[in-house]
């Protein structure tokens, strides 16, 4: 089905007119916007392309981006080459023109004023000689007549030529400025929309019966509004399905949270036990340390003590160790003199034994033998 983007349906007719003839070619004077009450957005999706004139630089680098397959002239279309100051209406660009006056006495919104280029299209469509242009839409805000009288008309026939007929925000006329540069170039009126007048070229004339009846159900198109609403409409669908899924997920997760918050509450009791018993124990174990403390003391103070004997003992085993050795060394004297004494007495004893022997050896010794007998035997009466 067919997508309708400008604003008075314009696409609709002209579609009606050329779907037959598969991909052609449109020159779009006030192009405007890419797609935003555009004539030729539609036949640009089929694959048509053309020639469109923008004057004011905001909206051309628009349409630059989005018709890359497009020929985007930035100026204005006029009856000669050169530079115009031009009414520039930021609220609605639309609206701006090179007829100041016709902004001033028409338009509402504030307005700045531009110096802009200005291309008759003669000049513009030079590259596009002997080739067929199949539709010629001019909405110049109050300046088309300057538009047709820049045609050359002999050299280049758009076989449908579609002209903004009424004064800027108005149901007023203007074609009467301009209908003899069509009818004197062979076009005849072959539509009036209530806003633009369609005109085809007399070689063409068959296609007459295709503009004469306004846009209706029997074209079988809807508006891009209405796309864009129902595209939007199925994003927020899908985005509320994405919800009620999350929505979904969210409860499960809330059920699971509160799963694991019961849990986390009885882990949390549990805890608490826990931590009661552990601070008894802690009790227990401050009045063990109190109590270990104090037998540490008690340890500490033994420990200085036994130091105190340890060294007095040490003390007293140095003295000792002194006293030993000085008892060893007089005892190693004392032995020494013992052997001495020991040795001599050894010696005098063998000398006493040799003088013995020598008296009992000796003859005098066994003379009185006999003597000393008798002495003896007399011995015991004399006790």
């Amino acid at each position: 089905m067919m997508i309708s983007y400008a604003q008075n349906f314009e696409d609709v007719t002209l579609w009606r007119a050329f779907k037959d003839i598969g991909v052609g070619r449109y020159v779009d004077v006030g192009a405007f916007h890419p797609e935003i009450d555009s004539v030729t957005k539609w036949f640009y999706d089929q694959g048509w392309s053309g020639i469109n004139l923008e004057p004011v630089p905001e909206m051309f680098e628009i349409l630059e981006a989005a018709r890359p397959r497009d020929t985007n002239v930035r100026a204005a279309a006029g009856a000669f080459s050169g530079e115009a100051e031009m009414a520039v209406v930021p609220d609605s660009m639309g609206l701006s023109s090179l007829d100041i006056s016709a902004v001033e006495n028409n338009v509402s919104f504030p307005h700045t004023l531009m110096k802009v280029p200005v291309r008759p299209l003669r000049e513009v469509l030079e590259p596009y000689t002997g080739q067929n242009i199949h539709f010629l839409k001019i909405d110049a805000e109050g300046c088309e007549e300057a538009v047709l009288r820049g045609m050359d008309f002999t050299r280049f026939r758009p076989w449908v030529v579609v002209v903004e007929a009424t004064e800027p925000l108005s149901r007023s006329r203007t074609s009467d400025k301009w209908r003899d540069v069509l009818i004197k170039n062979d076009y005849q009126q072959a539509y009036f929309d209530g806003l633009n007048e369609f005109y085809l070229a007399a070689e063409r004339i068959e296609l007459a019966g295709r503009l004469a009846q306004p846009p209706s159900v029997f074209d079988q198109f809807e508006l891009a509004a209405t796309v864009r609403e129902r595209s939007a409409v199925g994003v927020q669908q899908r985005h509320n399905a994405e919800l009620r899924e999350n929505l979904a997920g969210a409860k499960g997760a809330v059920g699971a949270l509160q799963h694991d918050n019961a849990e986390l509450r009885e882990s949390l009791a549990a805890a608490n036990g826990a931590v009661t018993a552990l601070q008894h124990e802690n009790a227990e174990s401050r009045e063990n340390l109190a109590a270990a403390n104090e037998e540490l003391t008690i340890t500490k103070q033994a420990l200085v003590a036994l130091q105190h004997r340890f060294g007095a003992a040490e003390k007293q085993i140095s003295m000792l160790r002194e006293q030993h050795a000085n008892s060893i060394v007089r005892l190693s004297e004392d032995l020494s003199e013992l052997a001495l004494a020991l040795r001599r007495s050894r010696e005098t004893q063998a000398a006493s034994a040799r003088q013995l022997q020598q008296v009992l050896n000796s003859r005098s010794f066994r003379w009185l033998a006999p003597a000393r007998r008798l002495r003896a035997m007399l011995l015991p009466f004399r006790q």
